[in-house]
């Protein structure tokens, strides 16, 4: 009897980093709070816009140009910080660190995307027409060239993983079903290196376009 009289305890559990001690909430507990506002990535990456676009709204038209053409300039230097992460990967066969350079790599192009968007939208609104006709055209671009780019590195990694150690530039002494992947992997690489090619080639070009708008 004494067992049944006792209050059943709610189960603890404890946050091996911070040893902070916590407990499920009940069901009426859980019905009394506010429930929390949530966001879907594109409904985040718009208000992230439109904050960093408050921000720039007392710049001039030079001033969001310059903007524009430095956030290009972190763009570069993000890709090369990513490509130095899978060099060592394709050249040991190893990738479990892949996920993570790519998560980092995503928030980082996310962050620019949104930098770049919210100077697109005050260029517009200060009737810059041309400068933000050009911005918006390298901002389409870019996103073409981030998914050449995640394409291209699927086919470098299963082309890793399709041969074997030692037989990276030796394709044609390979036979059968093995050598035929590797050669149609190979065949969708150098076709997405150059639909790259001819997209960086549309930057560098808009680019140009943008640098004669600061000139005007």
């Amino acid at each position: 009897e004494r067992a049944a009289e006792q209050k059943v305890q709610t189960p603890q559990t404890t946050d091996l980093e911070t040893g902070e001690v916590s407990r499920p909430k009940t069901s009426q507990e859980a019905s009394s709070e506010p429930a929390a506002v949530s966001y879907s990535p594109h409904e985040s990456h718009s208000l992230a816009v439109a904050e960093k676009a408050n921000k720039l709204r007392c710049l001039d038209r030079i001033a969001l140009i310059r903007g524009f053409r430095k956030t290009q300039e972190a763009r570069v230097a993000s890709y090369s910080k990513f490509e130095t992460k899978l060099h060592p990967m394709l050249k040991s066969g190893v990738f479990n660190s892949y996920p993570a350079a790519c998560s980092e790599a995503t928030a980082e192009f996310a962050t620019l995307s949104a930098d770049a968007k919210a100077a697109i939208l005050v260029l517009e609104e200060n009737g810059a027409t041309e400068a933000s006709k050009i911005t918006a055209r390298i901002q389409a671009l870019e996103g073409e060239k981030l998914t050449l780019t995640a394409a291209l590195h699927l086919d470098e990694i299963k082309r890793r993983k399709a041969c074997p150690a030692g037989e990276m530039d030796d394709v044609e002494s390979l036979s059968g079903e093995l050598r035929r992947d590797i050669l149609m992997i190979e065949q969708s690489r150098n076709a997405i290196r150059e639909k790259l090619g001819i997209c960086v080639l549309a930057i560098n070009e808009a680019l140009e376009e943008l640098t004669m708008e600061l000139e005007d």
